[in-house]
């Protein structure tokens, strides 16, 4: 009876021994089968929600150089894996955003614009630039590709065939240069806040000419340069050529319309003066008349709070030094960069005279530090040039609809309203494989905005535009990355 009662005990022991086994076994093929399976999934996952952070920071840093006020966008590092029991996981898989510099350098680019030429007169640009980089280390996803933001372009660096996701830089006759400067590097997990303001935005637009015999060159400073090879098929690019680190594109002879914006990293970035202009030289003023001119940085764009100087010469010494007075002698640029000074004569009779106001930026800086008018009493031999446009088209919103259709609200700058048969042409560019093509127009007039009188200053009016009965093609509306307005001459962009 004793050994009955002793070899049940061994069996139960026995049968716990071989449940526990089995349990331990059990746990050591989940964790060494299923949990890495479970996990490479949540790296996965992972990884689409950050690329899709990245293109959030692409979209915010383009609405801020467009539109001059700051935002921010979050980026979620890393990733943390779920608990499962006992079940073991390894330490958060972590990420890296971080800086890089790089340059673009300009060639042949010559502006129509004459004061600009004390710039851009064709000689070579250079610009240094930040690029990001998003780079994952995961725990056990193996060769996942960093993601880069790179001279206004998003590309996955795969390693064999890098490829950009959206690129903005050159569109057609446009070349759209966005400038990052500041420095950030963080590694982790948790969710990164990154601050983008404005340093020089929004960008002036400066009409450049390429010739046969000069064609413009953008050189890009590129850690991927097989990437741009992609471009080689875009309108107005007649080359491409690549080596280890940089990019030469060689732009078809015509006229190119520049935008440089400058954003930063850091809130207190200040832009400093590079030129002065006048958009009206040989203008036949008739005092008492104002003078304006415009101050800009280096980036094209105006300069508020600057100071300029005002003083004048006589040309034909028809007049006495004292028959000319000029008011405001020292002043500073208002917010749109615009200084101005009012200048009277005091003469009788019939005279003939040229006044030379000269306008100098204070202190000096450079060859392009100043500019002049001319104030013509009489009737010499100078040809008007046509006067300036003091205008814009401001577009407040582009509401996108998946099902295929997008709205436009806009208002304008000018004193003079439109009448309703004024034509606006719409276009939207893009880069998606269901597109046919880069971009699709439409032509319309104000009356098709439901206008039955006068488009008047600062009044906002809206449409919504199908994409199958008002553009020259079908497309989705829900890939659009940017929207052109043009109107009698004067043209603005809004990026999705």
């Amino acid at each position: 009876m004793k050994n009955q009662l002793d070899e049940k005990g061994q069996a139960e022991i026995i049968g716990v021994i071989l449940i526990i086994s089995i349990i331990v076994i059990a746990f050591s093929l989940i964790q060494s089968g299923m949990v890495p399976q479970w996990n490479q999934e949540v790296e996965f996952n992972h990884y689409q929600e950050v690329n899709d952070d990245i293109q959030k920071l692409h979209n915010v840093i383009e609405r801020v150089a467009a539109q001059g006020h700051s935002e921010s966008a979050e980026i979620q590092l890393g990733t943390t894996y779920p608990e499962r029991g006992p079940l073991i996981n390894p330490p958060p898989a972590q990420g890296t955003l971080e800086t890089y510099e790089t340059q673009i350098t300009i060639n042949n680019a010559t502006a129509k614009q004459t004061d600009a030429q004390c710039k851009w007169d064709g000689s070579t640009i250079n610009y240094t630039n930040q690029a990001i980089k998003y780079t994952p280390n995961y725990n056990y996803q193996e060769g996942t590709p960093p993601i880069h933001i790179e001279h206004n372009t998003l590309i996955t660096a795969y390693p064999e065939n890098p490829e950009i996701q959206k690129q903005n830089l050159i569109t057609g006759d446009k070349i759209n240069q966005i400038l990052l400067k500041g420095q950030h590097e963080k590694t982790g997990y948790t969710l990164e806040t990154l601050g983008i303001y404005p340093k020089s935005a929004p960008p002036n637009t400066v009409a450049m000419e390429s010739k046969e015999e000069q064609k413009i060159q953008l050189t890009l400073e590129t850690q991927l340069p097989q990437a741009w090879q992609q471009l080689q098929q875009k309108d107005k690019i007649e080359t491409i050529e690549t080596n280890e680190n940089t990019v030469k594109i060689t732009l078809e002879p015509g006229t190119y319309y520049f935008k440089t914006t400058a954003l930063t990293l850091d809130e207190d970035a200040t832009p400093e003066p590079e030129y002065i202009m006048t958009y009206d030289h040989d203008r036949n003023h008739t005092p008492p008349t104002t003078i304006e001119v415009e101050v800009r940085d280096q980036y094209n764009n105006p300069l508020p709070g600057q100071q300029v100087n005002f003083s004048y010469e006589l040309q034909e010494d028809n007049l006495n030094e004292g028959d000319v007075t000029i008011y405001n002698e020292e002043t500073e640029t208002d917010e749109r960069g615009i200084a101005k000074t009012l200048v009277t004569v005091n003469y009788e009779g019939n005279i003939d005279e040229v006044i030379h106001i000269i306008s100098e930026l204070s202190p000096f800086i450079g060859n392009c530090s100043w500019t002049h008018n001319n104030i013509i009493i009489g009737d010499p031999d100078i040809e008007e040039p046509e006067p300036p446009v003091d205008w814009n088209i401001i577009i407040n919103e582009v509401d996108i609809d998946p099902r295929d259709n997008f709205v436009l609200e806009l208002e304008h700058t000018r004193d003079e309203p439109f009448d309703t048969e004024t034509e606006v042409t719409i276009t939207v560019y893009g880069d998606h494989q269901s597109w046919t093509q880069d971009s699709y127009s439409t032509t319309l007039t104000f009356s098709d905005f439901d206008l039955d009188e006068e488009w008047e200053k600062g009044d906002p009016i809206q449409r919504t535009f199908n994409n199958d009965d008002d553009f020259d093609g079908d497309f989705h509306t829900n890939h659009i990355d940017e929207v052109e307005v043009y109107i009698e001459g004067v043209s603005t962009t809004f990026s999705v």
